[in-house]
């Protein structure tokens, strides 16, 4: 059974075919119109945890996940406009506070994990600042960072790495020490009609790796250039450039709703032996896990249709290669009542937080 999931326009990102396959470009092959397998990495549900609800935890929105160190972090923009913490049995620690006082925000709109330090940072569009917190959600310090993004990193020599479509110049900035200064620019950007959302654009484990609005391309940021290492290629529904630079609105999003065309990649993660990314196609998420050993692409929602895994979003892995991602409370109760399968034996509220999931992938073959 096929799980539809219906998405906001405004969180639409494309991609255009690259005419020419980049030196040291690995080529990752999907074929949409045959997305069975004879065997798939053996899945091990490790947890399954319900986040805390009340009146003060409840998360309006999940813009953003990470789950680190064992805890739940969940960016919310739209309602809450905060950022939540969680602990690695569901108890909520805390969130960050509505105001313009110190460690306070008006609108948040990314945030950034230090995986190292456990700093988090928080880029407020209001502000204009860029907020420091610990891992227990207590402020730290800000700084200035006037340059609008989309997405951003904490290099170890302490600039920012910065995904941007606001300039309209190109798709991605280093700024130096000074917040202001702009030291490299990659991948020029196009034109487009629409706003976009690309989610975690950045990756940043045992390498950086980092994903565009328009390429199929994952990029790998090293000796300050950004080189493609991999291109996943959709063959014939890959959008093209025509496609993208058009002015009706809503012209993409007919070709990706209906099946002609597949959205460019969402959400890159990287971890031990795996690699993971998302589409938009024919209305619904498609989930891939990409064998960093085997060189081969899994879809992960195969093991949604045959329940083994309830439906979920799949948000990322941790450095030593545990997936996790969360569960709305319905879809695990339509996966328990279709599998037999009981993972909570407590009654399900479906106005409850998100359940959070972890899980492994192993050899190919179960």
């Amino acid at each position: 059974m096929r799980y539809p999931l219906l998405f906001l326009i405004v969180l639409i990102q494309f991609s255009c075919k690259k005419d020419i396959v980049e030196s040291g470009s690995q080529i990752i092959d999907i074929d949409l119109d045959n997305l069975t397998y004879e065997s798939l990495p053996e899945l091990e549900i490790k947890s399954i945890i319900p986040l805390e609800t009340n009146e003060t935890s409840l998360v309006g929105y999940v813009n953003r996940m990470e789950y680190h160190d064992g805890k739940v972090y969940i960016l919310d923009i739209h309602k809450s406009r905060a950022l939540f913490a969680f602990s690695e049995d569901g108890a909520f620690l805390g969130k960050t506070k509505k105001g313009r006082g110190p460690g306070e925000m008006i609108n948040p709109f990314d945030m950034y994990i230090d995986k190292a330090s456990s700093f988090i940072y928080i880029w407020d569009q209001g502000l204009l600042s860029i907020l420091k917190y610990n891992s227990n959600l207590e402020y730290l310090d800000q700084e200035a960072f006037k340059n609008p993004l989309s997405n951003f990193a904490i290099l170890p020599d302490g600039r920012k790495l910065v995904n941007t479509h606001f300039h309209k110049d190109f798709m991605y900035k280093i700024y130096g020490a000074d917040n202001e200064t702009v030291e490299r620019e990659f991948i020029p950007d196009m034109k487009y009609p629409h706003g976009l959302g690309i989610g975690r654009s950045i990756s940043v484990s045992k390498r950086i790796l980092t994903i565009a609005p328009y390429l199929y391309d994952i990029f790998e940021l090293k000796s300050n250039n950004l080189d493609s290492r991999y291109q996943v290629n959709f063959g014939k529904y890959m959008l093209s450039k025509e496609d993208v630079e058009q002015n009706d609105l809503y012209k993409p999003y007919e070709l990706t709703s209906q099946g002609q065309r597949v959205s460019s990649l969402k959400d890159i993660s990287e971890g031990e032996s795996f690699m993971s990314f998302k589409v938009y196609f024919k209305k619904e998420t498609l989930n891939f896990a990409y064998s960093l050993k085997d060189q081969k692409p899994y879809l992960i929602n195969e093991y949604f249709y045959q329940n083994l895994l309830p439906v979920c979003s799949v948000h990322g892995l941790t450095k030593d290669g545990l997936f996790y991602a969360l569960i709305k409370p319905a879809d695990l109760d339509d996966f328990q009542k279709a599998s037999g399968k009981i993972l909570i034996d407590k009654p399900i509220d479906e106005e409850s937080n998100p359940y959070l999931i972890t899980f492994t992938l192993g050899e190919e073959g179960q």
